[in-house]
Parts: C-alpha cells; structure tokens; sequence
C-alpha cells in the first residue's frame, strides 16, 4: 500500500528508517491492489485475482483495512515521528 509510510493521506504513516514491510511473506492470498489500482481498472484489479480463486474485484476499501489492520498491530514506537522526520 503506498500509504503506509505517512507520504499523504491518513497522516498516520510508518517510519520507513525502522519498520520493513514484505508483500507476499509466508502466504499469498492473491495480489491486492492499491485504491489507485482499483479506480483504474485493467489486469491487476480485475483479472489478476482470477488466478487466486477470487471472483470479483477487491472493495475499494481494501487499503484501508489494510492500513488499519496494520497499525492496531504495530507498536506505537514504529509510527512515524513527524517532528523528528523534519
């Protein structure tokens, strides 16, 4: 997701320098395209999810379960630190 390193958006973001974050570790469940993706349309937000037993497109709230998922996970230590980016 582009968002999860705090370039825009929700302002909640990641800090890059302390947190790696691997797609496609230890299960892939099908490819998960970003909100930008799905609002273009084409192969990767419509047929590419064919090949993982998905019938349909992916809601276009997917990032933001996403996003949310992650953070409630994370430890507060690993948000980014606006002041400190600065």
């Amino acid at each position: 997701m582009p968002d999860l390193w705090g370039d825009g958006g929700s302002g909640a973001g990641f800090d890059g320098a302390r947190l790696w974050i691997s797609g496609y570790a230890n299960d892939v469940p099908c490819y998960i395209p970003s909100r930008r993706i799905l609002a273009e349309g084409g192969y990767e937000a419509e047929q590419s999810l064919w090949y993982y037993d998905r019938p349909a497109r992916l809601s276009g709230e997917v990032e933001d379960l996403i996003h949310r998922a992650v953070t409630n996970r994370l430890p507060a230590v690993f948000r980014l630190d606006v002041k400190r980016a600065e």
